[in-house]
């Protein structure tokens, strides 16, 4: 007479697959009663089914566990579900049964109990979380300086009379991020005999189209006569309200050196040569 191999509890629950683990599990109870109430298996609340394995012999019966029944302490508990259902996004028109699983506002929910209109966030009688969202990460550190763009002026750039102001250099930007500018302006100004001398306030402002997006001045010079300077027009550009320039993606701007006079100018103020660059820059958080 062949005698059965003993199982231990968890080779059993491997051996079985959940629909042929249930059924015997059900006909185990109905032969050998135990008190099981049927009715209330699997769980209610859970969707759970719940046997106690006998350590000894390997014999297995299905409990209410919900109703208050237990394992002895000659059997091991055991317990399982019976499948979820994912129903994508919580709708409240929807009706939901135990082991449903749905999402809403960044957290998945398990269905304990039918709930019809039963926001899974205020009613925890009828849902459980699942998975909730973590919470938002530290900033990362900031990247690399962009690629600048440059170019230079050489030779005469006289100022019309009356003193005026006059376009010293430009250049194209097409950002390919979201980024700030920062302008790095120098300006070489001769007055050539202007008596009395001028003052000088050069600036580079960018704009799109004909809508000024950023600038930044320098502080004006007062240049003698027959002096010579150089000004430096180095920043970031802000907004007229004095935020920080913000440069859009796929957008096309033009950087411009501008330089301004006022005073006699009698004689030719120039601009024997001049350097505009700008560069893309990251934008605080």
């Amino acid at each position: 007479m062949s005698v059965p191999r003993k199982l231990s509890p968890t080779a059993l629950v491997r051996r079985l697959s959940p629909r042929s683990f249930a059924a015997g599990f059900v006909v185990a109870a109905l032969l050998v009663g135990g008190g099981a109430a049927f009715g209330a298996i699997p769980a209610l609340t859970t969707g759970k089914f719940t046997a106690c394995v006998t350590t000894s012999t390997g014999a297995t019966r299905i409990i209410d566990y919900e109703a208050g029944k237990r394992c002895t302490s000659a059997e091991t508990t055991v317990s399982w579900s019976k499948g979820w259902t994912y129903r994508g996004t919580w709708q409240p028109a929807f009706t939901y049964a135990v082991g449903d699983v749905a999402y809403s506002n960044g957290t998945s929910y398990l269905a304990k109990a039918p709930s019809t209109n039963q926001s899974p966030a205020t009613s925890p009688t009828s849902w459980s979380i699942l998975a909730s969202r973590g919470a938002t990460g530290a900033t990362g550190a900031r990247g690399p300086a962009g690629p600048s763009y440059a170019k230079t002026v050489l030779g005469n750039t006289l100022f019309p009379t009356p003193c005026s102001l006059v376009t010293i250099a430009s250049t194209t930007l097409t950002p390919s991020v979201q980024t700030g500018v920062l302008a790095l302006g120098e300006v070489g100004f001769a007055a050539n005999g202007s008596p009395g001398g001028i003052s000088l306030y050069p600036w580079v402002e960018v704009t799109e189209g004909a809508t000024i997006v950023g600038y930044h001045q320098a502080s004006t010079v007062w240049v003698s006569g027959t002096e010579s300077v150089a000004v430096s027009v180095t920043g970031l550009m802000l907004t007229a309200g004095g935020a920080t320039a913000v440069l859009q993606p796929g957008h096309t701007y033009t950087a411009t050196l501008k330089g301004g006079l006022s005073g006699t100018c009698s004689g030719t103020p120039e601009i024997p040569q001049s350097t505009l660059t700008v560069q893309y820059t990251g934008l605080t958080p």
